[in-house]
């Protein structure tokens, strides 16, 4: 293959997450789940990195059978398996909906949903046309004021600490309502502790992190009655940490209450 040939080959190439949302007509992240779940397979092996470069005349395979549409719904199922979250005829807020995957399952335990995300068309299209959802695209949660308080609110938040936004959520609540929200120690500790890479490793710093979001809701007088590890961890390999607060509580939870949950975990 001559210089002008190979660079027309190398300009054809394209990632394989951006093939796939484009052959599926889905969302990058629907097509990173595929890939990352094995569902993707190239010349009859699973490819599972999302930046591998392909062609289009490769013999592409895709199993687009995997029933969730975001990986949140995998960690809000733990959270329900663990936490036993009040879900059944609830008026839920998701914040932080992306793909929808805490809508997914929120749905299919009989909630209604309201649905805030700073982001535009990334839920999943099944969800965004569901009569039980009410979908608030390109709003950012603290500029969001509905006409109503929630039974339950789930938060997966991205690139902010949940402490920016714990007295507007509070405000949301009804007074026996309860928080789930996803704690990512890399968006509490700022980059100077944290590092150019943005992975948390460090037990420590992970406590630590929890608790600067703890003592942050327990000035919205809300209280943490559970916590427990993500089962699976960040796209990064971030440790991501299940929470449930409500009203009910008395504020004192110690970085040794913390440890002694989470430490055998991590």
């Amino acid at each position: 293959m001559d210089f002008l040939s190979l660079g027309l080959y190398a300009m054809s190439l394209i990632r394989l997450d951006k093939f796939i949302s484009q052959k599926e007509g889905i969302s990058r992240e629907r097509a990173a789940i595929l890939i990352k779940e094995g569902a993707v397979k190239i010349d009859g092996k699973s490819v599972t990195k999302l930046s591998f470069m392909v062609s289009q005349d490769k013999n592409i395979e895709v199993n687009n059978n995997i029933s969730y549409v975001g990986r949140g719904y995998i960690k809000i199922e733990k959270a329900h398996s663990t936490f036993k979250l009040k879900i059944k005829n609830a008026c839920v807020l998701d914040v932080g909906s992306s793909t929808g995957g805490f809508t997914q399952f929120l749905l299919e335990h009989g909630a209604m949903v309201d649905a805030v995300d700073v982001g535009k068309n990334q839920m999943d299209i099944t969800l965004r046309n569901n009569s039980k959802v009410r979908l608030f695209e390109e709003t950012n949660i603290k500029d969001f004021y509905p006409d109503k308080k929630y039974d339950l609110i789930v938060v997966d938040l991205s690139f902010i600490s949940l402490t920016k936004v714990a007295t507007h959520i509070s405000n949301l609540l009804k007074e026996n309502g309860e928080i789930f929200a996803l704690i990512k120690p890399q968006f509490e500790l700022g980059n100077r502790v944290i590092g150019k890479k943005g992975i948390v490793k460090d037990k420590q710093l992970i406590m630590k992190a929890v608790m600067f979001v703890i003592e942050s809701f327990n000035r919205e007088k809300l209280f943490l009655k559970n916590i427990d590890i993500s089962p699976i961890q960040g796209k990064k390999g971030n440790y991501e940490i299940l929470s449930l607060f409500s009203r009910n509580g008395d504020g004192n939870t110690t970085i040794n209450d913390v440890e002694s949950k989470l430490g055998v975990l991590l």
